[in-house]
């Protein structure tokens, strides 16, 4: 017991024997340097990154992007024009003469052009068959008609076509000089457009004058013509043939038969 209490009082003096530690506040800077020790917050993390936002191009307004070209006729909607020119040979006769003129002819249409009815035939339900369509300026014979496409009657394209006709003198006839004009009702579908039954019948009418026989009026009417898109914008016209008369504004003439046939580039707009 003597040693116990002897260890507690040694430690009661000991500790009563050490200075208490002074603060930094109460310390001479000048003497004892002082160390602060600071707690720090652990730092943030770092903030996600932006979503990603794609460019945008600015286009100014007076600056237009160049029209992309058709791959098929009927992608064209309301009107549009066309311009055209190639070889013409007229092959006539009458009671006092008969000759071959070849010639250039030039084209001018203006046209309305809507979307095509291709899934229904035009008079019934029953489904069509699209190879009709290049018999339908004789409607397919009769019973075939029924199966025509819905256009193929009327057409999904109509408007106005200008002709002029130019050929030189022969060795028989003098130098021609024509221009006639027609409505025009046709079938625009995929890359042909092809003539429908309305538009087989109705006549293009016009004027020509000729060396040697003056002035004449000119009845005639393209028998299955067609149009192939070759490549956006141009289009080939094959009209192999185009029947009609010429009648001499001069009485005493005879009035001349006519078969012509013709080929023009079509650039369309």
């Amino acid at each position: 017991m003597n040693r116990a209490v002897f260890v507690f009082v040694g430690a009661l003096v000991a500790f009563w024997a050490i200075p208490a530690r002074a603060s930094c506040e109460e310390r001479d800077a000048r003497t004892e340097p002082c160390v602060y020790t600071v707690q720090r917050d652990p730092p943030p993390p770092p903030p996600p990154p932006p979503p990603y936002v794609p460019p945008v191009v600015v286009v100014p307004k007076d600056v237009v992007a160049p029209p992309r070209g058709i791959e098929s006729f009927d992608e064209r909607r309301g009107w549009s024009n066309e311009l055209g020119a190639g070889p013409w040979v007229s092959m006539w006769r009458s009671r006092d003469a008969r000759d071959v003129t070849p010639g250039i002819a030039l084209h001018f249409g203006r046209h309305h052009v809507r979307a095509p009815l291709v899934d229904k035939s035009e008079k019934s339900e029953w489904p069509v068959w699209e190879p009709l369509r290049w018999c339908a300026p004789i409607v397919c014979g009769g019973i075939l008609g029924l199966f025509m496409p819905a256009d193929a009657l009327l057409g999904n394209e109509y408007g106005f076509d200008l002709h002029a006709s130019f050929a030189g003198s022969t060795e028989s006839l003098g130098g021609v000089a024509r221009v006639t004009g027609r409505p025009s009702f046709q079938y625009a579908q995929g890359s042909y457009r092809t003539q429908t039954t309305v538009g087989m019948f109705l006549p293009e009418l016009g004027v020509q004058w000729q060396e040697g026989r003056g002035a004449g009026f000119v009845v005639n009417v393209p028998i299955f013509s067609f149009d192939v898109l070759v490549h956006a914008p141009i289009a080939i016209g094959i009209e192999p043939l185009r029947a009609g008369v010429v009648v001499p504004l001069d009485h005493p003439l005879p009035i001349a038969y006519e078969g012509s046939a013709a080929i023009r580039m079509y650039w369309l707009r």
